[in-house]
């Protein structure tokens, strides 16, 4: 008996090499599962990892660099900023501006109401856009030289739009040119530049 359960399982070469094969192809794929897979996982992790410490260390040779040209041009851009800090007016110095303006009327000859709205202010950066109502009544010729020295002044108008009348004679101004001249009334409306 015991003759014939080992005949039955017997092996013979179709069987061998279907065994062999299912078990190399086990055996690969164990490899592949357990060994290969693991490895390309911490191949791909790695170089993850490098790309990340590649880019950090690229940013920081970046912004090194950043800080390197901003420290060269620091005083350059100092040198700009008080430029642009002059045409500005500072709050300080409204009584001046105000008397620079009057200061203009009268070397020109010229009747001015100024009016400087305060409350409709823009905020930007660095200063604030403050409207000025300004109207003037004197002879044309001399209203041309004001808008001229107001364009010229220190601090900077900024004129947006400028609304001319003929009048029949000049109000308020005393001893003005000669009866023939034109008298004209000018309306200004324009921004000023303070510092915040």
């Amino acid at each position: 008996m015991d003759f014939k359960y080992t005949q039955k399982f017997k092996l013979n070469i179709k069987n061998k090499i279907i065994i062999l094969l299912f078990s190399t192809i086990l055996v690969c794929f164990l490899l592949f599962f357990f060994i290969i897979m693991p490895g390309i996982n911490e191949i791909k992790k790695t170089r993850n990892d490098i790309r990340d410490i590649r880019l950090k260390i690229e940013e920081k040779y970046l912004s090194g660099i950043n800080a390197k040209i901003l420290s060269k041009q620091a005083p350059e851009i100092n040198k700009k900023i008080s430029v642009i800090e002059s045409f500005l007016i500072n709050p300080d110095e409204q009584i001046e501006f105000i008397s620079s303006l009057e200061s203009v009327a009268e070397n020109n000859n010229i009747s001015q109401t100024p009016r400087i709205e305060y409350d409709l202010a823009k905020k930007k950066n660095i200063y604030k856009e403050v409207p000025i109502k300004i109207s003037t009544e004197g002879r044309f010729e001399d209203q041309l030289k004001y808008l001229n020295d107001l364009t010229n002044l220190e601090k900077t108008i900024d004129i947006e739009s400028l609304d001319v009348r003929v009048i029949s004679k000049p109000r308020n101004i005393l001893g003005l040119g000669s009866d023939g001249d034109v008298y004209v009334s000018f309306f200004i409306t324009a921004k000023t530049f303070w510092t915040n």
